[in-house]
């Protein structure tokens, strides 16, 4: 948790708040892009994708649970670019 804090607050980012409340709707929607990207991973690195458990995530979610948000009253977006679909060097290990 330290370890999550610290990289939320002193990381090296443009941050943009907004005082509006999030519609459910497009939560749900980020989630369902999540879902796809995950199974996107499934097809490509299928061992590195299963070993992180986006077998069960997306299995879930066709189940209807959304373990994504969780229905979340709030959500953190970490970006990263385009060509490291993980991020490993500049993510965190938690």
């Amino acid at each position: 948790m330290q370890q999550t804090e610290h990289f939320l607050r002193y990381r090296r980012s443009i941050r943009n708040y907004k005082s509006k409340a999030v519609e459910k709707e497009k939560v749900t929607e980020l989630s369902s892009h999540v879902i796809d990207w995950m199974k996107s991973l499934l097809k490509s690195q299928p061992d590195m994708a299963k070993m992180m458990h986006m077998d069960m995530i997306t299995a879930a979610w066709e189940m209807g649970m959304d373990v994504v948000s969780r229905r979340a009253p709030a959500l953190v977006l970490v970006n990263g670019g385009s060509k490291d679909p993980l991020k490993i060097i500049d993510g965190v290990n938690l």
